[in-house]
């Protein structure tokens, strides 16, 4: 008796890790088919075109220019990265969910409210890159990121000619960076229409 009671115990033991080993097989596999599914080379949630927006200076002020403008937008930040220095974060809330278009960094911007401000004596020339976004009532969420140097060597040659730089293409209007969009980039909150497609 006690020794069928043990190979019995030890068969459930066996069939359980089958079906763990099975179940895990399974898994893996879910895996590999959801990496196929993006294509190769591309993770899931890549991006299927860079995510760009224009920037350029206005004087000492930096101008953004997110391309398409970003709707319902519930908050809005921006986080300046130097290799140098510490990062420098500026956060906006906005009052209900707001359009967001072309804005310059540090001034008002109607409908928001300033939670995090930029310090005093903020520069944005002395930062490599910037890092911004939009958190959307929506729940879309337009990110993107700039390196600043570009926009600080062509900011005499373009001064008043209404272009924006934008990473790997470089000067563009208003008019072209949209033109561009879908085709050779994603503006910041383009949903990607590759993604919305699966």
């Amino acid at each position: 008796m006690a020794g069928s009671a043990t190979r019995a115990g030890r068969t459930l033991i066996v069939v359980g890790l089958l079906a763990v080993a099975a179940v895990a097989v399974v898994v893996v596999w879910m895996v590999v088919d959801l990496f196929r599914a993006s294509g190769p080379g591309t993770a899931q949630f890549e991006p299927s075109l860079p995510l760009v927006a224009g920037l350029r200076a206005d004087g000492d002020a930096l101008v953004v220019d997110p391309g398409t403008p970003c709707e319902s937008v519930d908050q809005l930040w921006l986080l300046f990265r130097s290799d140098d220095a510490p990062s420098v974060r500026t956060v906006l809330d906005a009052d209900a969910p707001q359009t967001v278009d072309s804005f310059t960094v540090g001034a008002d911007l109607p409908g928001f409210t300033v939670r995090e401000p930029l310090p005093p004596g903020f520069d944005w020339r002395d930062y490599d890159a910037v890092d911004l976004g939009t958190d959307s009532a929506t729940g879309f969420a337009g990110t993107t990121s700039v390196e600043l140097q570009p926009v600080v060597d062509g900011a005499t040659e373009h001064a008043g000619d209404d272009t924006f730089y934008v990473t790997d293409a470089g000067w563009l209007t208003h008019d072209e960076i949209l033109a561009g969009n879908t085709e050779e980039f994603l503006t910041m909150c383009t949903p990607d229409p590759a993604r919305e497609q699966r």
